[in-house]
């Protein structure tokens, strides 16, 4: 299941390596400028980006339909995220995203000028919660090794399938 993969997944060692308070350097660009992304960095800012708008779907309201989603995926994950959608927002479920809870890219190929393959590093520590009454419905803590193949459709890269590779109780670090 897409938004199972997704949600119990996460960059190994839970990113507590940097503080909160971390100041980052930033460079201000004349807004002209146009910044250009490898395929490699633009198929990785894709996956992300539908990691970011599962949870945030899964946290606040389970709309099925987000136009982010189809942006984002094609099917079978499309499908699969929507279905998993549906069914939460039937149970009336939420998701309450952990702290640790994290995605971290491990390598990505260009196997085609269309294809590429994503390895990815997640750590899941959500906990599902009856939005009605408040209970919890389902929690834990584990890591996933992921595998996403991305599809290059409609000049964007979009996950068209994702696998868990390996998967292990609790925050262990994934084998590079």
């Amino acid at each position: 299941m897409a938004v199972v993969a997704l949600t119990a997944a996460g960059a190994c060692g839970g990113g507590d390596d940097a503080p909160e308070d971390d100041a980052r350097a930033t460079t201000t660009v004349d807004p002209t400028t146009t910044i250009q992304l490898t395929p490699e960095e633009e198929a990785e800012a894709v996956y992300l980006e539908l990691f970011d708008t599962v949870m945030r779907l899964l946290t606040t309201d389970q709309d099925p339909d987000d136009p982010d989603l189809a942006r984002l995926a094609m099917d079978p994950v499309l499908s699969e995220i929507r279905d998993n959608l549906t069914t939460m927002q039937a149970q009336n479920h939420i998701v309450e995203q952990g702290p640790r809870t994290s995605q971290r890219v491990m390598s990505i190929s260009i196997s085609e000028p269309d294809s590429a393959l994503l390895r990815a590093c997640s750590v899941g520590n959500d906990t599902r919660i009856d939005e009605a009454d408040g209970t919890v419905v389902d929690e834990g803590l584990s890591t996933r090794v992921l595998e996403a193949t991305m599809q290059f459709d409609d000049g964007i890269w979009r996950v068209s399938e994702i696998a868990t590779v390996e998967r292990f109780d609790g925050e262990v670090p994934c084998p590079e």
